[in-house]
């Protein structure tokens, strides 16, 4: 497996490793810039390879009674622009 690329940096080089594994406790060395990138790294990758994903039966009910809630009140909920804005200033 090729270590994952942030930034047109090599993870496993940032992160000084000498394997090819490495742990969630190794990712906080990175900046939270590159922690989101490699997040983002890896859902990719999670759904180039996933044609579909198995949810539980509670799963299930939870996002059946969050689309109730929203049906009933869509002027409740925030566009997803808002929240990402909101959560990058916090930054």
């Amino acid at each position: 497996m090729n270590p994952i690329t942030i930034h047109g940096r090599d993870t496993m080089n940032k992160l000084k490793l000498n394997s090819k594994k490495i742990t969630a406790t190794d990712t906080l060395e990175l900046p939270i810039p590159e922690r989101i990138q490699l997040v983002e790294d890896i859902w990719d990758t999670i759904t180039a390879e996933a044609t579909s994903v198995d949810l539980t039966e509670d799963e299930k009910r939870i996002i059946d009674a969050r689309l109730e809630m929203y049906y009933r009140n869509p002027e409740l909920g925030s566009p997803w622009e808002d929240v990402y804005n909101k959560f990058m200033r916090r930054q």
